[in-house]
């Protein structure tokens, strides 16, 4: 692994609406509570998002924050919140996987409760 690529990712980013930050054990109540109500929006895309065809569980949304966090930290993925920064509301997730050192290279995913609308 290159760890100066691992070490540049950051943590924590801020912008004017959200906070973009890894998963913690205790996300996952307000995870859940997304995941569910984007549900419907993600059976649609089965080949992408598979995993949303069965549905979530208080106990494996724990669990899948307890890898997250694993993972971030092992840095052998990059899994991301999205937090609207006023409310604290997470609205979607997002990540780097699958890191290919040599290649410098890496997956991105994502999903989100529904889209977010320009200010104005």
């Amino acid at each position: 692994m290159h760890t100066d690529l691992a070490a540049a990712l950051p943590e924590r980013i801020e912008t004017e609406r959200l906070v973009i930050r890894p998963h913690r054990p205790g996300d996952a109540p307000r995870l859940l509570a997304a995941t569910l109500a984007a549900l419907p929006q993600l059976r649609q895309w089965p080949a992408s998002f598979g995993w949303a065809l069965e549905t979530p569980t208080a106990e494996s949304t724990a669990a899948f924050c307890r890898r997250c966090a694993e993972d971030f930290a092992a840095r052998r993925a990059f899994p991301f919140l999205l937090i609207h920064r006023e409310s604290g509301e997470i609205v979607g997730s997002s990540g780097l996987h699958d890191p290919d050192w040599n290649r410098r290279e890496m997956e991105i995913g994502w999903w989100a409760v529904r889209p977010m609308r320009a200010k104005g």
